[in-house]
């Protein structure tokens, strides 16, 4: 901040610690010797991601391959920055929508989930729903490729970890493979496609998901209610299913979903 000309003189830096620890920021300890750390983990996430979006505005203006390979190693393919990436990314999403942050904010969320596709392609389809459509639209194509590629692979294993990167994209870019497994006969088949990845969005399934999902079989239906309610804020959905839905088992599901989801 001094050299950004934001402040005249340079405070000491216990007067600097003590503010921080009145505004609850940090937490000073006593034992086995004195320190400070932050007074919630997404505190130092948060500030953490600071850091890493302005490096990564920087490989973008400089075209830095050397750095991105290294941005790529220390951060993206380490779980524990995991969270501030997903935080960049979110940023990106609500600020590509502004005409005087677009350029930019697209640019460095295509570079991100354009890294991240290299080491770890279910985090890029995360990153990629995070970011927002515009960033999406410039990624969809490079996105799509990888995660279909790694879904032809014969191993099952293989084959499920690339659905959890179509299913994190929460894209309906992929309703062709999705589709088939969601409205299958099999109840197995149904619920590990559901369960691929961590959330379910109903994004996956269109913009007319509703009425796609209202074409499906009974106890199709339920397991999408059961699924779907995993997420609280999807309650609308089931509220939805309980008024409109003619079946008596769907009608239960929503019931006993919504209970669990109260006892949570």
């Amino acid at each position: 901040m001094n050299a950004g000309g934001q402040i005249a003189n340079l405070p000491e830096p216990a007067a600097i610690l003590n503010t921080l620890c009145t505004h609850h920021i940090l937490e000073r300890f006593e034992y086995p010797s004195v320190g400070f750390r932050f007074e919630h983990q997404q505190f130092q996430e948060f500030y953490a991601a600071l850091g890493l979006k302005h490096q990564l505005l920087d490989l973008v203006d400089k075209n830095d391959q050397n750095g991105s390979r290294k941005f790529v190693r220390d951060y993206v393919n380490m779980p524990i920055w995991e969270e501030p990436l997903r935080m960049i990314a979110e940023e990106i999403g609500e600020l590509s929508g502004e005409p005087s942050c677009r350029t930019v904010g697209v640019a460095a969320g295509k570079h991100l989930i354009e890294l991240a596709l290299a080491v770890d392609p279910v985090f890029a389809g995360e990153l990629s729903r995070l970011s927002g459509g515009v960033v999406w639209a410039e990624v969809r194509s490079a996105v799509s490729e990888r995660l279909r590629g790694w879904y032809q692979v014969s191993d099952e294993h293989h084959r499920q970890c690339a659905l959890a990167g179509m299913l994190a994209t929460g894209s309906e870019e992929f309703l062709d493979i999705i589709l088939p497994l969601l409205n299958n006969d099999d109840q197995q088949i149904r619920l590990n496609a559901y369960r691929a990845w961590d959330e379910f969005s109903v994004t996956s399934l269109g913009d007319e998901w509703r009425q796609v999902v209202k074409g499906w079989k009974e106890e199709q239906r339920a397991d999408f209610i059961g699924e779907v309610l995993r997420e609280r804020s999807m309650a609308d959905v089931a509220e939805e299913f309980a008024m409109t839905d003619s079946s008596p088992r769907v009608r239960v599901a929503v019931i006993h979903a919504l209970e669990w989801d109260r006892c949570q």
